[in-house]
């Protein structure tokens, strides 16, 4: 059955239609625009943007606001309801030859048109590649081959590479925070430098509970204070729950160690220590060496100890026991034994038919000068 022309389901009806226009005003708390059409003059309002998806009440979808000034194409629905944005174009405009960057006149000037480009300053894309793009050099980018790129800039972006399934960062400045501890590396500004270089830091913190207030662990290199070798390149800290990560104080230390640029290292174990080595173990010191001991010291070995120095070997202390604990008898003074000798006098006195000598006195009290007050053997 023909309906009529003029019939009621006819009039609510009309050709769609789209037109260019331009946006004019962004209204950010309804999410609508106002354009001005190019070739229809009209400026029409309240225009929803067209979205690959929104849910009408709970907002979730894939959301943007269009700048004053984005070309757009404007549609009227056949049903006559009113206009929406079904997307963007860019603008006209002559192929530069030497780069193939777009520039802004649009005439080759004959008034005529050629070799136009509507990149519009978008990026550089291989075939299949998609890119969501920010004014200020911010991106995301799905590249063919799926790599992923996200970024703030081009010296602060991530890059996903599936291939051995790489994450690689690149940055001036690096932080990451977890309730486990947090990292960072941080580069001072060059114009803070006297001398024009750009110091680097890199700091590590690690909690013993996650809900610690206060790290446990720290470990830092800083190239910051002193001057030449003296300059502190790494520093570590043991403190149960005593590290402030905010002012660095330390607190309750069982452990610290800094090794400054020169070499130069500085470690404090404030408990006991246990050292293992499950082979041979070499000691070289090209220079000179001080150990001091509060209290005892003791070394064994199933094999024997031989000692073999150049120069002065001095073993002091208030007793030195020379075989093993058990040695009692006091070590005679060689050189002092020897003048007591050579200058022996012993009265000699007749007993009966013969003659006996007997040590004086004082002889006697010099043999017990001569002997060590220290050393004592067995």
């Amino acid at each position: 059955m023909a309906r009529t022309p003029d019939g009621p389901s006819h009039r609510r009806y009309s050709h769609f239609r789209c037109e260019e226009g331009t946006v004019t005003n962004v209204n950010r708390k309804t999410y609508t625009v106002t354009v001005q059409t190019r070739h229809s003059d009209k400026d029409p309002t309240d225009i929803q943007v067209l979205a690959p998806y929104h849910h009408y009440e709970n907002g979730e979808g894939f959301h943007h606001l269009p700048e004053v000034g984005a070309i757009c194409m404007l549609g009227w629905p056949s049903d006559n309801t009113p206009p929406f944005i079904m997307g963007y174009l860019g603008a006209a405009a002559v192929q530069n030859s030497a780069d193939g960057d777009p520039e802004r006149s649009t005439t080759d000037g004959s008034g005529s048109m050629t070799d136009v480009s509507f990149r519009s300053r978008r990026p550089q894309l291989n075939p299949g590649d998609i890119a969501l793009t920010g004014r200020d050099e911010n991106f995301i980018y799905l590249r063919r081959g799926g790599v992923v790129q996200i970024g703030a800039t081009n010296i602060a972006q991530t890059v996903y590479i599936p291939v051995l399934n790489f994450m690689k960062h690149f940055s001036e400045n690096f932080e990451h925070h977890t309730f486990a501890g947090d990292i960072a590396w941080t580069v001072e500004r060059q114009e803070s430098d006297p001398s024009g270089n750009a110091p680097a830091t890199y700091v590590f913190h690690m909690n013993e509970f996650a809900q610690d207030q206060k790290a446990s662990i720290r470990l830092q290199h800083l190239p910051l204070g002193g001057s030449g070798s003296d300059k502190s390149a790494w520093t570590v800290h043991v403190a149960p729950q005593g590290i402030d990560r905010d002012d660095g104080t330390v607190e309750s230390e069982v452990y610290s160690m800094v090794i400054s640029m020169g070499g130069k290292k500085t470690e404090i174990i404030g408990g006991d220590r246990s050292v293992t080595v499950k082979g041979s173990d070499s000691l070289t010191v090209q220079g000179s060496r001080t150990v001091r001991i509060s209290g005892d010291e003791s070394t064994t070995a199933d094999g024997k100890i031989e000692h073999i120095a150049a120069g002065e070997n001095i073993a002091g202390g208030s007793t030195v026991r020379l075989g093993s604990r058990a040695a009692s008898n006091p070590a005679v003074k060689g050189q002092d034994l020897v003048q007591l000798l050579a200058s022996a006098q012993w009265p000699v006195a007749t007993v009966g038919p013969g003659m006996v000598a007997s040590p004086s006195p004082a002889f006697i009290a010099a043999l017990a000068q001569i002997l060590s007050t220290k050393v004592l053997i067995e």
